[in-house]
């Protein structure tokens, strides 16, 4: 072989030794202060993938309550699935009146009251009913007596410290040269909540007195697999007490599986 030869064949070798390493070592590395959360290299993304990438983010939120609902039901949690319907939801009266037929009265379906973040009482038992059925429970909607002591009805927000701290100018940046920017401009999260908390009537924050006298509650009873055999056991989850019990044993009738029609 001659000089030139070798010398080429020393460069190929050279340059093969240094692409094994950058695929061995090299490639798939995240640079500092990069999270492996974030859509890679989102400027050599299309417009339409980008457009997912946010809508993926936005779903990923703590608040985004379909996305955390879908998650749950995910990871097959009955226990948090309940604590997830207690926690993040206010309780709306069933009609201007009061709390009557609090077991079957309904506006929205499932999607309508994971948007809104409120239901009636059997729009949440409905909800419950539903991840429960997804994750094949063996589900049934029944009634009970209130509890003695019931819960607070509204729902407790995402703290500053629970919200993801995503890069949206990152998000903002990648589409600025696109004919349509659907980030939308950044505002802190304080002025932003206290905007919302103004627009919102008096006479909608003020929750009616709920009569135990005249009412009963939906909820949920469900096959729970037990630890210690391949048996199951009903349960009956608690929604309405202020017990930090994920179930009750009050004792339940059972109620109208049929989903109604939304009253407007």
């Amino acid at each position: 072989m001659s000089k030139i030869g070798k010398f080429v064949f020393g460069i190929v070798v050279v340059l093969a030794a240094i692409a094994t390493w950058w695929f061995l070592f090299g490639a798939g590395k995240e640079a500092p202060g990069e999270s492996a959360s974030q859509t890679p290299s989102l400027k050599t993304q299309t417009y339409f993938e980008r457009l997912e990438s946010v809508l993926m983010e936005l779903r990923a939120q703590p608040d985004h309550l379909e996305g955390q609902f879908e998650q749950l039901i995910a990871a097959r949690d009955p226990i948090a699935l309940i604590e997830f319907v207690r926690q993040h939801f206010d309780v709306v009266p069933t009609n201007p009146s009061g709390w009557r037929n609090a077991t079957t009265h309904v506006r929205w379906d499932d999607r309508g009251v994971l948007r809104s973040g409120s239901g009636t009482p059997r729009e949440l038992a409905n909800l419950l009913f539903s991840g429960l059925a997804e994750m094949e429970q063996n589900p049934s909607l029944v009634s009970i007596a209130p509890p003695d002591q019931l819960r607070d009805f509204s729902r407790s927000l995402p703290s500053a410290e629970q919200l993801s701290q995503t890069d949206w100018n990152a998000f903002s940046e990648a589409f600025a040269r696109s004919p349509l920017t659907p980030v939308p401009q950044l505002q802190p999260r304080t002025a932003f909540w206290e905007q919302v908390n103004e627009s919102i009537p008096l006479d909608m924050m003020r929750m009616q007195a709920f009569d135990p006298s005249i009412n009963r509650l939906p909820t949920v009873q469900f096959d729970l697999s037990s630890e210690n055999s391949e048996a199951s056991i009903s349960r009956t989850a608690n929604i309405w007490s202020a017990s930090s019990d994920p179930f009750t044993d009050s004792r339940s009738r059972p109620l109208n599986q049929a989903r109604s029609v939304p009253e407007v």
